[in-house]
C-alpha cells in the first residue's frame, strides 16, 4: 500500500465526519424553516470547518482541501441560493445543498477530488 491509499482513506474519513457536522448545522436552520441564503451557506461552511472536534480529529492540511477556494466565487448576499447556472461547487457546499434538497439538481455535479501525496506531512 502506498501513501496515496492512506491519503484517500484519511480524506474519506474527514469527508464523512464533515458531512455529519454540516448536516447537523444546516439541519438546525432547515428545521426552523429558514431558507438557504448565500450568506447562511457561507456561515454554515465556516462553522463546520471551525468545529473543534473536526480540527482535533483531522490534520489542518487535509481540512484545507474542503475549504471553498476563491475561484468558486459564490455570492455573499442575503438572497436565496439559486443553483441555476452553478456548474461546480466545493464538496462542503454540496453537503449543505444535500440538506436543503438542492443536491438532486441535475445541473450540479459532485466535485472531483484529486489526491496529492505531497499534502501529507
Amino acid at each position: 500500500m502506498d501513501d496515496a491509499f492512506f491519503l484517500e482513506r484519511a480524506f474519506d474519513r474527514a469527508a464523512t465526519d464533515l458531512r455529519r457536522i454540516v448536516h447537523a448545522i444546516a439541519g438546525r436552520y432547515r428545521v426552523r424553516g429558514e431558507p438557504l441564503t448565500w450568506r447562511r451557506l457561507h456561515d454554515i461552511e465556516a462553522e463546520a470547518l471551525s468545529d473543534l472536534g473536526l480540527r482535533c480529529r483531522h490534520d489542518a492540511p487535509l481540512l484545507d482541501l474542503f475549504s471553498p477556494s476563491p475561484e468558486h466565487n459564490l455570492p455573499h448576499s442575503d438572497e436565496a441560493v439559486c443553483v441555476s447556472g452553478v456548474q461546480r461547487v466545493p464538496l462542503i457546499t454540496w453537503f449543505v445543498f444535500d440538506v436543503y434538497g438542492l443536491a438532486a439538481t441535475p445541473a450540479l455535479r459532485p466535485p472531483q477530488v484529486q489526491y496529492e501525496t505531497a499534502a501529507t506531512p
